[in-house]
Order: structure tokens, then sequence, then C-alpha cells
């Protein structure tokens, strides 16, 4: 009989410490596949929250250009031809994207968030002024 609990003993692994292996290492695959899986949600959920702010901004900034070519210009436009001298321009109340960037300014000072509206080489010449 000693014999044979010897060889239990020193010879192969005893069945709980199998059935505990095999738990343990099922728990951390478990653990890392929840992990990887709560990181890709917050990730997609992240980008998505992204996606919304900067549509807001765009549809802002859009708004404003819209107003300022269809509402503004025009009466503008045909007034200057009345009263002023041929070229004459001036971005304050002619330019969209200069009132675009003027009320970009204004809601930077104001805003809690980090926010900006990044656009082409006209729109930083003209917000740099």
């Amino acid at each position: 009989m000693t014999e044979q609990t010897t060889k239990i003993k020193h010879g192969d692994i005893r069945i709980s410490t199998r059935i505990m292996a095999i738990t343990s290492l099922i728990f951390a695959l478990a653990a890392i596949v929840m992990i990887c899986l709560v990181n890709y949600g917050m990730k997609q959920a992240a980008l998505n929250n992204a996606r919304l702010k900067a549509r807001i901004i765009l549809d802002q900034n859009l708004a404003i250009h819209t107003y300022f070519s269809r509402n503004l210009k025009p009466i503008l436009l045909k007034h200057n031809d009345v009263c002023m001298a041929d070229g004459y321009f001036e971005p304050v109340w002619m330019s969209s994207t200069f009132a675009v960037c003027e009320i970009n300014k204004y809601f930077r000072s104001s805003a809690t968030d980090e926010y900006y509206y990044k656009a082409g080489h006209f729109w930083l010449s003209c917000c740099n002024r």
C-alpha cells in the first residue's frame, strides 16, 4: 500500500490541482476577453460621441455660411453697387468665413470644452489676424 500512495503523491499531478489550474486559466482568458470587449466598446462610444460633436459644430458653421450667402450678401451687394467703389470688400460684413471665425473665437473664450473647427489655409489665415 505504501508503494501506491507514493506513486500518487510523487507521480502525477493531483486531480484537484488540475481542476484548479484549468479553472484559473479559463478565468484569466475570460478576464482578458472582457477587458478587450469593454475597451473596444468604450473606444466606439468615444468615436460616436466625437462624430456627434463634430457634426454639431459643422452644422452650425454651415448654417452661418448659408445665412450669409442667401440672406445677407444679396442685400449688401445690391446696396454695394449703389454706394461703394468698385472692388471694395470689407470682410467684417461680407465674408461668411470671417464671421464664422470670429463667432468661434467668442465660443472658445466662453466654452468649457476643448472643441475647435479645423479648416483650410484661408480659414487659418483669417483666424490668425
